[in-house]
């Protein structure tokens, strides 16, 4: 777990000095150790920077280069093998490679490449990585189990190869102009190196709109682009072309029958491989809550620590179900406790850390968690339960999609046992019943009406393809590939990385999501209760009060109460500075003053779209710097 970051130009020098002043960015996602590997005229060379490790004090610092036309850079958090031989840039014959994640199942690979001839040198799941592309090129990346960003660069041909994971659990941004690239786990260092004044307007306008962010290759800032989810991207003479080694709509011919248990409990085991410490995020519901019963079943949990948000609140608070999970498996959990005033402490820093603005306050909640990680423990790994509700239904949303996929595929009478099963777990009458499903079907079979009017240009909606007969499963791949899985996981990412720490997800193993996606429509829902298939397994490792939830909290912060009161001063100043100067061109201030207005005065409650609009303002502010007025 790592963060990566280069240059490659064939038309620019590269100052070197100025590359390790943006390298020094990301410095915090590896405080272990750091390398680099740089061309110039005079050759290639690795080099070392402030914070490499004492054994490597023999190679020349970066500082004393001069101009170079190809850097890579790496910072090292020491999960697995914590010896130097984990040092990157990491070299195998013709191939130096910079690599940030975890590969899971490297063991197994090792076993795979020894009888292929491979011999191996260190204890690292680096070296297999290096090793399964030089033995199966970008099909090694089908093999992969794991998280990752890698940039893998070949001295002969002077290629260069960025490759993603699967679902996009690792970050990798770029940036193209006039032949050189500058990529990175971190905006932060593009924008060190090159000033970004430009909004993506396309971009602000899904979040703005709908709250979508992270589904596409474009990011918020107009000269960023993001490597893909499954893709990989040769660069050569400054051309990039890109491929795709995953796509998710394969998942619609998947014939995967195995053991839903026996998958997350192999997920869950291989992500318990490490070298250091490992404890859990845990939440009230049913995701993590398994994934440490399931710990406990196979490993115990011996100086186990686990870690949560709740609230002084109660009604937002989850402290009783997290109670009863730790009753019953017999821990200590720790908690933290996020209130108002936090937001106006750490604002300012959240959207540094998290580069582009996000959707609500749980970003604030699980910040708060990996500070006190940081602060309090040894632990430097947590596994977390991100994932599970985008396969096996853990949505309301769910819900309705799945009466459409019934009424689409003419179970009437399904269709009216499960309606009834709905009304009656979610406590409704049959008048509130009915009318908020249909209101939801409606909102999700057609695009919204525009009842705000913020923009005075036309956009067309970004959609995501719909690669299955379900609809249900529809709604599957468009959470887990468009929204909001991907924004998740950038939060996942950026907020542990930020203090040192590694995140894993076992409900993200590849060959889970296929087993989740090859169930028939009907084996996620049952008489009205959604991941049955989640529950069922619970029953033997969960307290009945988590298994048996019918509400969803996860984690959610008490924040329309605080905007309305405690934020309120932040709110108005941000919206009077937004009347005084507008926030963009394509955006309608007098719209957006009326909005706040009526909120104000309770004249609709759209909480969400307020902070939105205040979360882009406080963005722009930091990140993009402003052009020059003629």
């Amino acid at each position: 777990m790592c963060g990566i970051n280069g240059v490659v130009s064939i038309s620019d020098t590269i100052c070197a000095k100025n590359f390790y002043k943006a390298h020094l960015k990301t410095a915090h996602r590896g405080p272990d150790d750091e390398g680099i590997f740089a061309i110039s005229n005079d050759g290639s060379f690795m080099l070392k920077g402030d914070d490499t490790v004492s054994e490597l004090n023999h190679l020349g610092h970066i500082r004393d280069i001069n101009e170079c036309e190809l850097v890579l850079s790496h910072r090292r958090l020491s999960i697995i093998d914590l010896t130097v031989a984990g040092h990157q840039p990491f070299c195998m014959g013709k191939y130096v490679v910079v690599y940030n994640g975890e590969i899971y199942n490297y063991l197994e690979l090792k076993v795979e490449l020894e009888k292929l001839g491979v011999v191996f040198n260190t204890l690292t799941d680096t070296e297999v990585f290096v090793a399964a592309y030089v033995m199966w090129g970008s099909g090694a990346f089908k093999k992969f189990n794991g998280m990752w960003a890698a940039a893998i660069y070949d001295i002969e041909s002077k290629k260069t190869v960025l490759t993603r994971d699967q679902f996009g659990i690792k970050p990798l941004y770029y940036s193209t102009e006039n032949g050189t690239v500058h990529f990175s786990s971190e905006i932060k260092f593009i924008a060190e190196l090159k000033e970004l004044t430009e909004v993506d307007d396309q971009a602000v306008y899904q979040y703005l709109r709908y709250s979508e962010t992270d589904y596409s290759e474009h990011t918020m800032f107009k000269q960023v682009k993001q490597v893909l989810p499954g893709q990989y991207i040769e660069i050569f003479n400054g051309d990039l072309n890109k491929f795709t080694f995953w796509d998710s709509r394969e998942l619609s011919v998947s014939a995967n029958k195995s053991n839903v248990e026996e998958l997350l409990k192999s997920s869950i085991d291989i992500r318990l491989r490490s070298d250091v410490q490992i404890g859990s995020l845990l939440s009230g519901g049913i995701d993590s809550s398994l994934i440490v019963g399931l710990i406990n079943e196979s490993h115990g949990l011996n100086n186990f620590n686990s870690y949560s948000a709740v609230f002084k609140e109660e009604e937002f608070s989850e402290k009783k179900y997290i109670d009863k999970t730790a009753d019953l498996l017999k821990f200590t959990p720790n908690f933290v406790y996020p209130k108002a005033d936090d937001l106006s402490k750490y604002i300012e820093e959240l959207i540094y850390i998290q580069e582009l603005p996000f959707r609500s306050l749980s970003v604030l909640s699980q910040y708060l968690i990996y500070k006190e990680v940081a602060q309090t423990g040894d632990v430097k790994v947590l596994l977390n339960g991100q994932g599970a509700d985008e396969i096996f239904s853990g949505y309301t949303e769910h819900y309705y999609t799945y009466f459409l996929d019934l009424l689409n595929r003419l179970k009437f009478i399904k269709l009216f046992h499960e309606f009834r099963a709905f009304k009656r777990y979610k406590n409704l009458s049959w008048k509130a019943a009915v009318s908020v499903s249909v209101k939801s079907i409606l909102s999700l079979s057609f695009q919204r009406k525009d009842k705000y009017k913020l923009f005075n240009k036309s956009f067309k909606r970004d959609k995501p393809p719909k690669p299955f007969r379900s609809k249900l499963k529809n709604n599957f791949y468009k959470n887990l590939n468009f929204s909001a899985l991907r924004e998740y996981l950038r939060y996942e990412d950026k907020n542990s990385m930020h203090f040192s720490l590694e995140s894993r997800l076992p409900f993200l193993d590849f060959r889970l999501v296929k087993r989740a996606f090859a169930l028939n429509s009907d084996e996620y829902i049952q008489n009205g209760v959604t991941k049955i298939q989640l529950r069922d397994i619970g029953t033997k490792y969960l307290a009945d009060e988590v298994r048996n939830r019918k509400d969803k909290t996860g984690f959610t912060s008490p924040q329309e109460l605080w905007q309305k009161n405690e934020m309120k001063t932040e709110l108005d100043a941000c919206f009077k500075d937004i009347e005084k100067n507008g926030l963009f061109d394509f955006i309608d201030t007098s719209a957006l003053i009326l909005l706040y207005q009526e909120y104000t005065v309770d004249k609709h409650n759209d909480w969400a779209v307020i902070w939105r609009v205040y979360c882009l303002y406080k963005w722009k502010l930091m990140w993009l710097k402003p052009t020059e007025k003629a």
